[in-house]
């Protein structure tokens, strides 16, 4: 069955000026710009390192503050999304229009993080641009791999999230859970980073692939080890499917006759 062109439109507007009303967005527009150049800031000067490295660590490191923004942004658009709609009887008046409820939500889904990330990747693909011209234009395939890999814990939190808004039924219960994963999910990877240097092993090094795939660019990056780059592709493909899984799940919990 095909999408209905004209009501996917309206229905995907309508929850795009929802998620981000002015000037909600062009306050976020700022910040999408503003926060990599803050994040340079963290990046070491002086290194040693060859180009490629660098790229990776300008990447990791500038786009922090932007990731963390982005990613609560992408959660409260979720949260309240999902949950103010189910408070306000807002679904059935969306379940009006000529789409399936899977649809429905699939459109509520993407229109939480559509916007946002592209506003992410715009920003911070433009402050690269302004900051470091040569390194971009060195690394061009660098750059545009590891930022890719800085999207996973967006995609990945915003799906649980999801879940959590159907199952919590409140918006602020869903966004605080949230942030508790949020915080769950940076402590352990900072703890895994720590290990796999102090006392490297392949599971670990694994694990630390699953939860930051920007990690493994380092050995491609500075010896162009393909496998490594392998390895971060695999990685970045086994988060995604976790996050479309999760996803899924929330679909299907919406669709069943017990969610709305």
């Amino acid at each position: 069955m095909r999408w209905p062109k004209r009501q996917t439109a309206e229905l995907l507007d309508l929850f795009l000026t929802e998620d981000m009303p002015w000037p909600f967005l062009e306050i976020v527009l700022i910040a999408a710009l503003a926060l990599p150049i803050l994040g340079f800031g963290l990046v070491r000067s002086g290194s040693t390192e060859s180009t490629a490295v660098q790229a990776v660590e300008v990447v990791v490191t500038s786009s922090f503050l932007s990731v963390t923004l982005f990613t609560f942004l992408i959660m409260k658009n979720m949260a309240f999304g999902i949950c103010q709609a189910l408070h306000s009887g807002e679904w059935a008046v969306y379940m009006s229009y000529p789409v399936s409820r899977r649809r429905l939500f699939i459109l509520r889904l993407a229109s939480a993080w559509m916007l946002p990330m592209t506003l992410y990747l715009f920003g911070f693909w433009i402050a690269l641009w302004a900051a470091v011209p040569s390194l971009v234009l060195a690394e061009p395939k660098v750059v545009f791999i590891t930022t890719l890999g800085t999207l996973q814990p967006m995609l990945l939190l915003a799906s649980f999230v999801s879940l959590l808004s159907l199952k919590l039924r409140e918006g602020s219960s869903a966004l605080f859970a949230g942030f508790i994963l949020y915080i769950v999910y940076q402590t352990l990877a900072q703890i895994v980073t720590l290990v796999a240097i102090l006392a490297p092993s392949s599971w670990i090094m694994v694990l630390r692939g699953v939860l930051q795939p920007s990690a493994t660019l380092a050995e491609f990056a500075g010896r162009g080890d393909p496998t490594s780059l392998l390895s971060f592709i695999g990685f970045l493909g086994f988060g995604i499917a976790v996050s479309v899984a999760i996803a899924a799940i929330a679909t299907k919990t919406f669709t069943s006759k017990s969610s709305v």
